[in-house]
């Protein structure tokens, strides 16, 4: 992708997640990941989805990074990928600027199903770039930014931006938003 290509995302520019499951996600992928993004100017930055900060896994990428990377680059980020599936995630405590910092977690990546208030409380505390998943339809991608989401993942983009368009060119109505986007899918 040419720099010319490139069309901002959010407010740290353009980024490039890094999904790496199970044995995928080592020190030496991630490493490998974030040298290629570099090399061809892809990105401003590099997010890496963990499900345990703490954990000597993601402790040991994020020594990885820290020492293949001058310390003053800020190109490479750790997100949090949060489950409402586990009871731990609900615990907004956890979710403090203060206690992120400390674990180098510089966003968080919740499920669109966690509720409104839990998303008040972690945006607000955390300061953190909050990127939701999944937002498959219209309703979800505005519930989740009413809640306070900065970005979304969608396996529908195509479909998901043309709705917020009709909803847009609806005058944000709701109603005529969802009926415009169903019947585009038709």
């Amino acid at each position: 992708m040419s720099s010319n290509a490139k069309r901002p995302v959010g407010i740290d520019g353009m980024f490039f997640g890094v999904d790496l499951k199970g044995d995928a996600l080592n020190v030496e992928n991630v490493v490998l990941v974030n040298e290629y993004a570099k090399k061809a100017n892809v990105v401003d930055a590099v997010s890496y989805y963990v499900t345990d900060p703490e954990s000597d896994a993601s402790k040991n990428i994020q020594k990885a990074l820290e020492s293949s990377f001058p310390k003053s680059e800020d190109r490479i980020k750790t997100t949090w990928a949060l489950r409402d599936v586990d009871a731990s995630h609900w615990e907004t405590e956890k979710f403090t600027k203060e206690n992120l910092e400390r674990m180098k977690i510089h966003g968080l990546l919740p499920s669109a199903k966690f509720d409104e208030s839990w998303y008040s409380k972690v945006v607000k505390e955390s300061n953190a770039w909050v990127e939701s998943w999944v937002a498959d339809d219209l309703e979800t991608a505005l519930e989740l930014r009413k809640k306070g989401a900065h970005a979304m993942i969608t396996n529908v983009p195509e479909s998901l931006i043309e709705g917020i368009k009709q909803f847009c060119m609806n005058g944000e109505n709701f109603d005529k938003a969802i009926a415009a986007l169903a019947k585009m899918r038709t």
